[in-house]
């Protein structure tokens, strides 16, 4: 199957495994892809969501390093609503791919989950934040 967006120019925001499997699929298909991350390193869950043990770092970034032989651009540190503006790419991309994931975890209101040190799975795997 062949891809209807070719020979385009388009944004990525995410790259976690699905801005980085788009990225990929759009890169082979002939597209200009360029990646914006909102952190300073690629992975998204793979790096932070699962255990070393499980993932070894290397696999991911020899992975990673596969996609961007592609000719992937990466912009790091663009965090959308931050200093990456929606509208600003719309000018200079035909098209954008949103691939953030779901980074904040849904309420199930009970009680005590809104007191400290109770966090959501989201919140635990991406911030590793369990003081």
């Amino acid at each position: 199957m062949r891809s209807t967006i070719q020979n385009k120019k388009v944004a990525v925001i995410g790259g976690g495994p699905a801005g980085l499997t788009a990225a990929a699929f759009l890169a082979c298909t002939g597209n200009k892809v360029t990646i914006y991350e909102k952190y300073n390193y690629l992975g998204g869950l793979l790096v932070h969501g699962i255990p070393e043990f499980r993932l070894p770092r290397d696999i991911i970034k020899k992975s990673i390093d596969k996609i961007l032989e592609l000719g992937i651009d990466i912009k790091y540190n663009q965090e959308l609503g931050k200093n990456l503006d929606l509208k600003e790419l719309e000018k200079e991309y035909d098209n954008i791919i949103l691939a953030f994931g779901a980074n904040v975890s849904a309420k199930i209101n009970i009680e005590g989950e809104n007191l400290k040190g109770v966090y959501g799975a989201n919140e635990l795997l991406e911030y590793n934040n369990h003081d």
